[in-house]
């Protein structure tokens, strides 16, 4: 596995080897994973390590759903309040039918998740998570398996 000398620095070989036991566990599940960083420089460290743990960042819903088809490892990172799309897919995702709407093309969309090759993992850090939560996007009622450092 390769590691960035930063996040080898940040982080001892314990909380590494927890933090890969986590991934390995977010394969297959039919909830969407959540990582919460304490800031935005432990979020960067942590979308290194997925990155260099063969996740794909999605910056956008379309990229999402696509990475949903595939089946692939996807890490999407979350910066601002999620839109009806995002709310709509982490929502339905457990359910193995996701209907969000394209804007691209105009249309709804209908996705049914392979779980068994398929990990999601929304990263967020604390202070956006509170943010949300006030807000009305409570987060932690609709992900699964959870890690924060």
């Amino acid at each position: 596995m390769i590691y960035s000398l930063i996040f080898k620095s940040y982080m001892n070989q314990n909380q590494i080897k927890l933090f890969n036991q986590f991934l390995s566990f977010s394969t297959s599940q039919k909830e969407v994973s959540l990582v919460v960083a304490k800031d935005g420089e432990e979020s960067e460290l942590f979308l290194d390590l997925l990155l260099s743990e063969n996740f794909v960042e999605s910056r956008n819903m379309f990229e999402l759903t696509e990475s949903v088809l595939i089946p692939a490892k996807t890490v999407m990172v979350l910066d601002s309040l999620p839109d009806n799309n995002l709310w709509s897919f982490l929502c339905q995702y457990p359910t193995g039918q996701i209907q969000v709407f394209n804007s691209e093309q105009m249309r709804s969309v209908i996705i049914s998740p392979q779980y068994r090759e398929l990990s999601v993992v929304f990263l967020v850090t604390k202070k956006n998570l509170k943010k949300f939560i006030s807000e009305g996007f409570n987060l932690l009622a609709f992900v699964g398996l959870t890690y924060q450092n």
